[in-house]
């Protein structure tokens, strides 16, 4: 296992997290919300991706090469598709956890926008920052660290840990938003394995939170 990858990457695996367990920051303007978002959210990954790059590391090696890769646009297009459904499941496997466990959908944006009425702007800006930047280190960067020999275990182990991983890093969410980004996990684990390249799979990310962010703005 490339552990050296893991260590780098670290920072922004748990930045926010633990910025949010151990800061839980109030910001009386939006200037500041936005600056600290911005330091957790792109910076922190931007400095951890140069690292990896200085250490031999390349945007190809975690499945950010070419934007095609092997298909032509059209089987593109439809993967990504495809890719997206599976991401859109997500919303059925939440409403199915909150009846079992008779949890009310939440009040709020779990990623929250730092006390401010959500916009447009604000919602394309979580969506594209969540969708690069978490399916590079949570499917990428860890599949480079663990599928240097691809086995079933290592496969089994990767898709487990990626999952796990990417729930909780929305550790603000409840309990079956938690199960709902799990299953997103898996699934996009499993697609990566499959696929070999993330593109499709940032595409279905930004998608499905568009289409979150989207709901939540109509309701706000």
């Amino acid at each position: 296992m490339r552990w050296k990858a893991v260590v780098l990457a670290l920072p922004a695996l748990a930045a926010g997290p633990v910025s949010f367990m151990l800061f839980p920051v109030k910001f009386d303007t939006g200037v500041e919300f936005w600056l600290y978002d911005a330091f957790i959210r792109v910076a922190i990954p931007i400095i951890c991706l140069s690292m990896l790059f200085w250490n031999g590391v390349h945007p190809r090696d975690y499945g950010m090469g070419r934007i095609l890769g092997k298909y032509t646009v059209t089987e593109f297009i439809s993967v990504s598709f495809l890719c997206s459904l599976g991401f859109l499941f997500y919303v059925i496997v939440d409403a199915v956890a909150r009846a079992v466990l008779d949890v009310a959908p939440s009040a709020k944006l779990a990623v929250g926008f730092g006390g401010a009425k959500p916009t447009i702007v604000a919602a394309v800006y979580f969506a594209l920052a969540a969708a690069v930047f978490e399916e590079v280190f949570f499917r990428g960067v860890l599949a480079f660290a663990f599928l240097d020999k691809r086995t079933l275990v290592r496969v089994v182990l990767y898709v487990l840990t990626s999952s796990i991983l990417f729930a909780s890093a929305h550790v603000n969410s409840d309990l079956p938003g938690l199960v709902a980004l799990a299953y997103m996990g898996v699934f996009a684990g499993v697609a990566y394995v499959l696929l070999q390249n993330l593109w499709p799979l940032v595409v279905a990310h930004f998608c499905t939170d568009l289409f979150v962010f989207a709901w939540w703005l109509a309701k706000a």
